[in-house]
């Protein structure tokens, strides 16, 4: 019995320190320290997204309905750089940005380059 204590109380602090590691040898705490930086997160590269404007577009919202046919609700607020013709049915090429938690955010629209 005293084996089996001595061997849990050696391997369980053990696995608590393996689990807090990632693949890249970098602890959690280490990792969310680069997610962070003085305290502003990291921009994520900048996407472009091309569709349809959709039926339920508004003053403040735009639906995109995309090639691969996903309907994407997207704000727009005041500082969108707005280029693009918004209106029902218009091609337009939507450029976002993608928060580290995945959260898109509108940068411009362009009117879709046809050619």
């Amino acid at each position: 019995m005293k084996k089996i204590c001595i061997v849990l109380s050696v391997c369980a602090p053990l696995w608590g320190l393996t689990s807090c590691v990632n693949n890249g040898g970098n602890s959690v705490q280490e990792q969310s320290g680069l997610e962070t930086l003085m305290g502003e997160s990291v921009q994520q590269p900048l996407d472009t997204i091309s569709g349809l404007v959709g039926e339920d577009t508004s003053m403040n919202f735009l639906q995109l309905i995309t090639s691969q046919g996903d309907t994407l609700e997207l704000e727009l607020n005041d500082e969108v750089d707005r280029q693009a013709s918004i209106e029902v049915g218009n091609r337009i090429d939507v450029v976002v940005q993608r928060d580290i938690d995945s959260t898109l955010t509108v940068i411009s629209t362009h009117d879709a380059d046809l050619n």
